[in-house]
């Protein structure tokens, strides 16, 4: 480690390995990983989502990092939805000014310029209905009585977790299992540990 007061520190670590002899993954599992599908069979004690297809969903995501977007696609995939991404608060109100609805916006909750939760807010203020999900790395408790004070719907820790986006999804697309008992305007929060 190096440090210096006032400049900060650099820390060097070094992780010794060995190779190991293993087979090359082969075509059909690289289009698995590609296309997010893969499931290890060592693991089947694992819970397994029956992602069903909703091609009738409409989504966008907003995040001004492009990998996040990219990944957040990656996840919404195997359901067939119509994905649109936007950059930022502003892209994202100009595409509802144009006309655009969705089924749910999932929202980036820290942005520069104008963070998710100002976009909300302003979707809100000029009559936007729909369902809009924080996605946030700030996952603190009382976050969803917060974003439910701001105009979210529910929140979403990130990284993201398949099961969580699953439940989301089946809630607020139509023809998803949305239960009865939970109403529209209630706050969904959804937690979860690395």
């Amino acid at each position: 480690m190096e440090s210096e007061y006032g400049k900060g520190s650099t820390f060097f670590v070094t992780a010794k390995q060995k190779a190991v002899k293993c087979p090359p993954i082969g075509a059909e599992t690289a289009r698995k990983l590609r296309s997010f599908t893969f499931i290890d069979s060592r693991k089947t004690a694992a819970p397994q989502i029956g992602s069903e297809p909703m091609p009738h969903g409409s989504i966008l995501v907003v995040d001004d990092v492009e990998t996040n977007l990219y990944v957040a696609k990656g996840l919404l995939a195997p359901y067939e939805l119509n994905v649109e991404t936007a950059e930022s608060g502003y892209k994202t109100l100009e595409k509802i000014e144009s006309g655009a609805i969705y089924d749910i916006i999932f929202m980036d909750h820290m942005m520069p310029d104008m963070d998710g939760i100002e976009a909300t807010e302003k979707l809100r203020e000029r009559g936007y209905r729909g369902a809009i999900v924080a996605l946030t790395a700030n996952a603190l408790v009382g976050n969803d009585e917060m974003f439910a004070r701001h105009g979210f719907d529910g929140f979403i820790s990130k990284p993201i977790d398949v099961l969580q986006l699953d439940a989301v999804l089946k809630q607020f697309i139509p023809g998803g299992h949305h239960t009865e008992a939970q109403s529209h305007n209630e706050i969904l929060s959804i937690n979860y540990t690395i």
